[in-house]
């Protein structure tokens, strides 16, 4: 079995729903950078806008989850959980929104999260 070539990609920075733009933050062969998100007890981080594209084939059923619930997703930034899920994702962008959640007991530092990013890329 072969593996495929880095499929998904996701970017952050000026990203605009069905651009090819942003600043490339991860790819799922690669691994990636950290998206920072700064965060004070007992708020909500700002917003951030974030695109997913395939680069290789188009995927279909992507889902993007956090692995904790310290990571808040959104496909329109009003309605927020700890899952999104496109039907297809192509070679432009889709727009997603990410922000994290912490208690009045957060634990000051550099506090990480992960997403784990699931499609199907036919072959």
């Amino acid at each position: 079995m072969t593996t495929a070539a880095s499929v998904i990609h996701i970017y952050n920075g000026s990203v605009t729903p069905g651009g090819t733009d942003g600043n490339l933050v991860t790819e799922t062969a690669v691994g990636g950078n950290r998206i920072l998100i700064e965060l004070h007890r007992g708020t909500e981080s700002n917003e951030i806008p974030l695109a997913v594209r395939a680069t290789v084939a188009d995927c279909y059923l992507v889902q993007i989850a956090s692995e904790n619930n310290k990571i808040m997703l959104s496909l329109d930034s009003s309605h927020w959980a700890s899952m999104v899920f496109f039907l297809f994702v192509g070679a432009e962008n889709r727009l997603f929104y990410i922000k994290s959640v912490a208690d009045e007991n957060e634990e000051y530092g550099d506090t990480t999260g992960s997403l784990k990013v699931d499609f199907y890329a036919p072959v």
